[in-house]
C-alpha cells in the first residue's frame, strides 16, 4: 500500500477552522473592553476552557505554581506529579515514566502543552522506551502545571478519560529577560547510571507592545545501569521559538516551532540478557525525531473571546523511518450571557502512519505500508450561576470516527458554596477512545521484545461513565482539607494480551526474539475503578508549610477471562507528605519529602504482566536551597535517602536508589 497525502478538501477545512476568528464581523470588535487583569496564580484554565478561580472549577483540579517548581529539586517536571493526589508516575519498561491518572493508564491521560496535545505515540512500538513526557517544555520554561482529575471528555475528548495535564508556558516578556539552569546527580551505587541536564531560556520584546520573541533549549543525558529491566542510557534534547504578534490590543498571533530528539540505548549484558542473536554487548537503540509546527490567533470581540489553532506535528522512528504526521486544529469560543458563560467549538484531527518498508506482517503476499484515520468533533458548555452560591455546569460533545462513527459524550458538574470557607462539588460525565490506529490493523504487525503484537480489526470503542463528590473546606486562614470519592465504570476496556488467551487468529505466528508469544488487544466487557482522593495544605508557621496527599484507588475486572482481577500498575493506596522551610528575609530554605506507594497487583493475562503483587515502598527526599543573590540559586539534596532498593523480581521495575544532586540556576 502506498502513502497516501491528507485530502486537500480536510486540511483545507483545518486550516478554515482555525483562523475562522480572523474573519468574524468587524462590529464585535469594535465594542471590545479591556478585561479586569486576573492575578495569574489565582486562577486556571484547563477545567472550563477560560479563566476562572481554582475553587471555582468544575473539576478536580490541583495547580502546581511557578514558585513550587522553583523551591523544590525537581529534575523533569515528572518528578512535580507525585504530589499530585490520583495521579501515578509509572517507570515501565526500562524506567521510561509514563503518567496516568485514578488507574487509567498514559493513552487516557491527555497531556496538553498550552492547550495544544502531544500525539506522538504511534511512532514507537508499544510507547517503548521514549515517553510522551519527554516531549514536555524545559522547566525553567513552565509557568504553572495545571492537573485535572477525572474525564474532561466534554472538552477535549476521547484522550481525556482519566483527565487532563496541561502545561501552561510563560507568557513573553514585555522586557528581556532568561535563566539558565544545569542540575547533576550522582548514584551511590554504581550500578545505576548518573545523569544531567541543562536547559537555558530567553524571552523579550522586538517591537516593543507588537513582537515579541521567546526561545528555549534543554538537554538530558544518563549513563545506561548496569542491571537487567534498568534504565538504559538516554540522550533527549529539544529546542523551541515562539513568536508573538500584537495585531492590536484585542488580537494577537503566535507563531510557534519546536525540535525533539529522543533515545534510548539498552547492552545486552547490561539491562538486557545476553542470546545467541544479541551476545553480549549488543545495542538495541530505540529514537525518535519530532517536530511541531503551529499558529495560534487569540480574540477579544467584546461579547465573546476566542482562542483557535492549527498545529502539524512529524514524528518518526528512526531506526524504521515509521512516521505519523498529526494535523489538528481547534477553535473554541466563550460568550458570557446573563447568567450563562457559554464554551462552544470545534475539533479536527487527521492522523497519517506511514512505514516506508513496511511494518514486518505479509498477508495475502503483501505488505501494508500506510494507514490513516480521520476525526472530528462539536463541543459545547453551559457554566450556568443559578444563585450566587451554586453554579451548573453542562456539556456535550460530538465525536465522528470515520471507523466507529458518531459518539456522544455529555457532561454535568455542579459546584455550590454554602459559606465562604465550604465548597461542595461533583458530577457525572461519559467519556469515549477509539482504539489507536495499530491495534485495528490484522495486517500490521509491530516487533516488540514483549511478543509480536497483532492488531484487532474486530476491537470495540470504549467508552466509560464517572461519578464523582468532593468538599474543600478552609478550616482556618491557614489550613484548608480536602476530599473527593469516585467511581469510574468502563465498558469494553482495552487490554494487550497473548494471541493464546485472546483464542486469536494470530496463536500460530512466530515468538519474539527472546521466546515471547505472540500478542493482541482484546476488549474486556466491564471494569470498575473506585477511588478516594484527600488533600491537605497547611502553614504551621511563618516559615513552615505542610502538604499532604493521600489516594486510595480499588480497581477491578467484572468479566471477561480475567474477572476479578485488578487493574495493572495501580497502586492500591498513595499518599505523599512534604514539608518546606522557608524562613522570611532568609536566603536559605530546605524541604523533607516522603512518597508512599502501596501494593500493586499484575493480572496473569495482561503481557506486561509477571504474576507479581508489588508490595507497599516509601521513599524519603531531603534538600535545601541557597539564593547567592537575586540572580543566582544554587540547590542540593539526597532522593531516596535510606537507599529503598526495589528489583524487578520483587516489584516488576527497577527504581535508582539513594542518589546525591546539585543544580545551579542563573537568572538574567
Amino acid at each position: 500500500m502506498s502513502r497516501r497525502p491528507p485530502s486537500p478538501r480536510l486540511l483545507g477545512a483545518a486550516v478554515l477552522l482555525a483562523t475562522t476568528a480572523l474573519h468574524a464581523p468587524a462590529a464585535m470588535a469594535q465594542t471590545a473592553a479591556p478585561q479586569p487583569a486576573t492575578e495569574l496564580g489565582e486562577v486556571v484554565v484547563t477545567a472550563a476552557g477560560r479563566e476562572q478561580q481554582v475553587k471555582d472549577a468544575p473539576a478536580s483540579i490541583s495547580v502546581i505554581t511557578r514558585e513550587d517548581l522553583e523551591r523544590s529539586p525537581y529534575r523533569q517536571l515528572t518528578d512535580a506529579l507525585l504530589d499530585v493526589p490520583g495521579v501515578t508516575v509509572t517507570p515501565g519498561e526500562g524506567n521510561s515514566r509514563d503518567i496516568s491518572i485514578r488507574g487509567l493508564g498514559s493513552a487516557y491521560t491527555l497531556i496538553l502543552v498550552d492547550g495544544k496535545r502531544l500525539n506522538s505515540r504511534e511512532s514507537r512500538t508499544n510507547g517503548g522506551n521514549i515517553a510522551e513526557s519527554g516531549l514536555l517544555p524545559p522547566m525553567e520554561m513552565i509557568e504553572r502545571i495545571e492537573v485535572v482529575r477525572g474525564p474532561m471528555s466534554s472538552l477535549y475528548g476521547s484522550d481525556a478519560m482519566g483527565g487532563v495535564i496541561n502545561v501552561i508556558t510563560r507568557r513573553i516578556g514585555d522586557e528581556w529577560n532568561g535563566s539558565v539552569r544545569v542540575n547533576g546527580t550522582a548514584q551511590t551505587n554504581g550500578d545505576y547510571g548518573d545523569y544531567y541536564d541543562a536547559s537555558v531560556y530567553a524571552s523579550g520584546p522586538l517591537i516593543a507592545d507588537t513582537l515579541g520573541l521567546q526561545l528555549s533549549a534543554s538537554m538530558n543525558r544518563r549513563a545506561e545501569d548496569d542491571i537487567l529491566t534498568a534504565s538504559p542510557e538516554r540522550k533527549d534534547d529539544s529546542a523551541s521559538a515562539k513568536l508573538g504578534w500584537a495585531l492590536n490590543p484585542q488580537h494577537d498571533l503566535l507563531f510557534e516551532a519546536a525540535y525533539y530528539d529522543q533515545e534510548s540505548v539498552q547492552t545486552a549484558g547490561r539491562t538486557t540478557e545476553a542470546t545467541a542473536a544479541a551476545p553480549e554487548g549488543t545495542k538495541s537503540v530505540q529514537s525518535q525525531e519530532r517536530f511541531v509546527y503551529s499558529v495560534s490567533h487569540t480574540g477579544d470581540w467584546g461579547r465573546a473571546t476566542s482562542q483557535s489553532f492549527i498545529q502539524f506535528e512529524d514524528a518518526t522512528r528512526k531506526e524504521t523511518d515509521v512516521n505519523i504526521k498529526n494535523t489538528v486544529a481547534q477553535t473554541a469560543w466563550v460568550v458570557p450571557i446573563g447568567a450563562h458563560v457559554l464554551n462552544i467549538g470545534a475539533y479536527y484531527n487527521f492522523a497519517d502512519l506511514y512505514a516506508p518498508s513496511g511494518n514486518g506482517l505479509t498477508v495475502d503476499g503483501k505488505v501494508r505500508d500506510a494507514a490513516d484515520r480521520t476525526q472530528w468533533a462539536l463541543f459545547a458548555e453551559d457554566e450556568w450561576s443559578l444563585t450566587p452560591t451554586f453554579a451548573l455546569t453542562a456539556g456535550i460533545r460530538l465525536d465522528d470516527h470515520d471507523l466507529y462513527g458518531s459518539q456522544v459524550s455529555p457532561r454535568l458538574y455542579g459546584v455550590w458554596k454554602p459559606t465562604p470557607t465550604l465548597i461542595v462539588k461533583g458530577g457525572v460525565s461519559t467519556g469515549f477512545r477509539a482504539p489507536d490506529i495499530r491495534q485495528t490493523l490484522a495486517d500490521w504487525g509491530q516487533n516488540s521484545r514483549g511478543g509480536t503484537i497483532y492488531g484487532n480489526p474486530d476491537l470495540q470503542a470504549e467508552t466509560s461513565l464517572t461519578y464523582e463528590g468532593s468538599i474543600v473546606y478552609e478550616a482556618t486562614s491557614n489550613v484548608e482539607i480536602g476530599l473527593t470519592v469516585y467511581q469510574t465504570d468502563f465498558e469494553d476496556k482495552i487490554l494487550r494480551v497473548t494471541c493464546l488467551a485472546a483464542q486469536a487468529w494470530c496463536v500460530d505466528e512466530p515468538l519474539s526474539s527472546i521466546g515471547r508469544p505472540p500478542t493482541t488487544y482484546v476488549n474486556i466487557d466491564e471494569v470498575r475503578i473506585k477511588g478516594l482522593e484527600a488533600t491537605l495544605d497547611a502553614r504551621l508557621t511563618d516559615s513552615i508549610t505542610l502538604k499532604a496527599t493521600g489516594t486510595l484507588t480499588e480497581s477491578e475486572q467484572l468479566t471477561g477471562a480475567n474477572a476479578g482481577a485488578a487493574l495493572n500498575e495501580t497502586p492500591e493506596s498513595q499518599a505523599s507528605v512534604a514539608l518546606t522551610f522557608r524562613p522570611r528575609h532568609s536566603r536559605v530554605s530546605g524541604f523533607v519529602r516522603a512518597v508512599y506507594y502501596g501494593e500493586e497487583h499484575q493480572a496473569a493475562i495482561a503481557i506486561s504482566a509477571s504474576n507479581i503483587v508489588a508490595p507497599g515502598y516509601t521513599t524519603i527526599d531531603v534538600g535545601g536551597a541557597y539564593e547567592v543573590n537575586d540572580k543566582v540559586t544554587l540547590r542540593a539534596g539526597i532522593q531516596n535517602l535510606f537507599d529503598h532498593e526495589m528489583t524487578y523480581e520483587e516489584y516488576g521495575y527497577v527504581n535508582d536508589r539513594a542518589r546525591v544532586w546539585a543544580g545551579l540556576t542563573a537568572r538574567f
